[in-house]
């Protein structure tokens, strides 16, 4: 699995996150997940494979959004344990 983030300007709304959601799905149609977050100005994607970065601009240019940045790696799952005092001992 690889996870991808790009950084997208111009996000400003749950519509904008909705809108980018929508054109990063039509180019990656069997991504496990994709995150737009207008707040840290990023879309997060999980697939099985490496993304064509200029596949990703189009889609994200062809909307007016701004395509700032683009990096990915090995997905690592963010699992976690919770603590509850007193249970364990």
């Amino acid at each position: 699995m690889i996870k991808t983030i790009i950084g997208v300007g111009g996000m400003s709304c749950q519509m904008c996150e909705a809108h980018i959601n929508e054109s990063v799905r039509s180019v990656v149609p069997d991504a496990k997940t994709i995150r737009a977050n207008r707040k840290t100005r990023q879309v997060v994607i999980v697939s099985e494979g490496v993304i064509d970065k200029a596949a990703l601009q189009q889609a994200i240019v062809s909307q007016g959004y701004d395509f700032l940045s683009y990096e990915y790696g090995p997905y690592e799952s963010e699992s976690f344990i919770v603590k509850i005092k007193g249970l364990f001992s």
